[in-house]
């Protein structure tokens, strides 16, 4: 989705309100019992990188395939800052989205002569 979404900002009455999203990092819990730390999210997924390409910003190498016996489910938890801004007066609000996926992890294996 998008990373940096436009700041919103409404008034009712004499109240004026601004608030200010930006995705602060992601922890990913592996699947496998490791966890890694996201925070240089300035380059989303996209459909379009080969697998097996190593990821510019962060990333991540398993040390065992999950095949033939299954999948690793993954966690994706971000954390989101939300700036908030009330007739002058300001804060942030930390704001917390999770998804998880299914991820089949196979085995490569090279013979350099």
């Amino acid at each position: 989705g998008n990373l940096n979404p436009a700041p919103v900002s409404d008034s009712i009455y004499d109240i004026n309100v601004s608030l200010d999203a930006h995705l602060v990092k992601i922890v990913y819990s592996m699947g496998d019992g490791h966890k890694t730390t996201c925070t240089d999210v300035t380059h989303p997924w996209t459909r379009t990188v080969a697998p097996a390409t190593k990821s510019p910003t962060c990333g991540y190498t398993y040390q065992q395939p999950s095949l033939p016996h299954g999948n690793y489910t993954i966690t994706a938890n971000a954390i989101w800052a939300v700036d908030w801004t009330i007739n002058g007066t300001t804060g942030t609000i930390p704001f917390y989205q999770s998804a998880t996926t299914q991820l089949p992890v196979g085995e490569l294996q090279v013979l350099v002569r």
